[in-house]
């Protein structure tokens, strides 16, 4: 990693009991023995992440602090003194949130990412930031033009919730504080992660369509799916891999950039299916399912996504899809109390 103390880097990591951030911190910690993070979180770590994190904890230390609390922050920040920082915490999108509790799409986001990275910069040894991001920027695209994978550079944004508002905002901001610093803070934007430690948070509610696949896997029983989603695709990547890339920027120096990470290609919904393989009851659209896909939606964020830039500046590549999935099976035969059935975002 670069931008580290010959002892290991001290590293950040918020939104740390989550999805992302906790295989993250595991495969960090698995693969630099000196390193040592400071895992910064809302709420207490729930049973999963507490049992996932388990070989490291002696080199994890555990706070809970609201990003949007400049105060305790900058008390728990100046104390860890981070070299790096690894900007998870965020609110994912919930259509009913937006009704019911709007203003934390903004406050987290936005507000809280600059909220972190100025305490992290007063503790004194801020090195190098990598801020999450989501493809929500990229909003719902133009129906009118033919779906084709998204770049980074793409410059009309048109985010369709506040989520994604919320998190072109934190891009923003990252992006001015390294230039006003000149610190070193890239972006990565997530597309349909998938894996080990999905799983409802206080901040992520909709589940990914593989957790279900694997619900069904283990229970022997057929997913029910409609016929309309027979037409849909979607590029998903595990969190595995996503983890790999978000490691292998950290420990590429030139690597400043705002990248995309996913598998890079529209994978049609009947080959995720099979890649399990998972038995399939093709229901009418009309009928009850436990998936249910719009074809329509394959524009801006629900289309592809251009890679090339994050394997030209770290040489990352993503497992086949198919490898991805007999990965998440083999974790989920030992975990199966961590796939139970939730409501499936895509």
């Amino acid at each position: 990693m670069t931008g580290s103390t010959p002892e290991g880097p001290r590293v950040l990591v918020t939104g740390a009991g989550g999805f992302v951030m906790s295989v993250l911190i595991a495969r960090l910690l698995g693969t630099m023995p000196a390193a040592r993070v400071t895992a910064l979180d809302l709420a207490p770590l729930d049973a999963a992440a507490t049992a996932y994190l388990a070989p490291w904890r002696d080199r994890i230390d555990f706070v809970l602090c609201d990003v949007t609390d400049r105060v305790a922050l900058a008390e728990v920040v100046g104390a860890a003194a981070p070299e790096v920082v690894v900007h998870g915490a965020t609110i994912t999108h919930v259509p009913a949130w937006e009704y019911e509790r709007p203003h934390g799409f903004i406050d987290v986001n936005i507000s809280g990412t600059l909220n972190v990275l100025e305490a992290a910069r007063a503790a004194g040894a801020l090195r190098r930031v990598l801020h999450v991001s989501s493809a929500a920027v990229y909003g719902g695209g133009d129906p009118t033009v033919a779906p084709a994978a998204l770049a980074e550079e793409e410059r009309f944004f048109r985010p369709s919730e506040y989520y994604g508002i919320g998190k072109l905002g934190g891009e923003l901001v990252a992006k001015r504080f390294s230039e006003l610093h000149g610190i070193p803070a890239p972006v990565v934007r997530f597309t349909r992660v998938f894996g080990p430690m999905e799983r409802p948070t206080g901040g992520r509610k909709l589940m990914h369509l593989p957790r279900a696949m694997m619900a069904h896997l283990l229970a022997g029983t057929p997913i029910r799916v409609t016929e309309r989603s027979r037409a849909t695709a979607g590029d998903w990547i595990s969190v595995e891999d996503v983890a790999e890339a978000m490691l292998a920027i950290l420990g590429t120096e030139h690597a400043n950039g705002i990248y995309n990470i996913a598998t890079g290609r529209p994978i049609p919904l009947p080959e995720m299916l099979a890649a399990a393989p998972v038995a399939v009851d093709w229901v009418p659209d009309d009928a009850p399912a436990d998936a249910d896909f719009d074809p329509a939606l394959r524009h801006g964020q629900h289309a592809w996504y251009d890679i090339a830039a994050l394997r030209r500046d770290t040489g990352w590549e993503p497992r086949p899809i198919a490898a991805q999935i007999a990965s998440y099976a083999t974790w989920a035969r030992a975990n199966p109390a961590a796939v139970a059935a939730e409501p499936l975002s895509a």
